[in-house]
């Protein structure tokens, strides 16, 4: 059986390096910094990297709520999505996935875009 691409990235403290780093740089971010503001970041780092774990191929507990559920509200248009893209992208470079693993990572990315982007925008 091949290695999941949760193992192939490198586990769990490459997911958490690369989300700390992504939410870095999601905060100073001036497109989408306001999504972040008053928020808990390494309560939002380690719900990401739960998630990250479990869409990688990992073991992690389940989330209760939707990806939809969790950002309804929040009003995130289609460019905001690609924002953060281009910011995971740069950070997966930064610390040396390799861009086979990148492009793994962004097809799953891209594929709950629906459940994150709100239905309301179409940026």
């Amino acid at each position: 059986m091949a290695d999941s691409l949760y193992e192939r990235l490198g586990g769990h403290s490459t997911l958490f390096e690369a989300m700390h780093r992504l939410y870095e740089k999601m905060q100073n971010d001036p497109v989408i910094s306001h999504y972040f503001a008053d928020m808990d970041i390494e309560s939002l780092t380690r719900k990401q990297v739960s998630f990250m774990t479990r869409a990688f191929g990992g073991q992690s507990p389940s989330e209760r709520r939707s990806l939809k559920e969790i950002h309804a509200g929040l009003n995130i248009s289609n460019h905001d999505f690609n924002v953060l893209v281009r910011l995971l992208q740069e950070t997966l470079t930064e610390i040396g996935i390799e861009i086979k693993l990148q492009h793994e990572v962004m097809a799953i990315i891209e594929d709950v875009r629906e459940s994150v982007v709100s239905d309301s925008t179409d940026n």
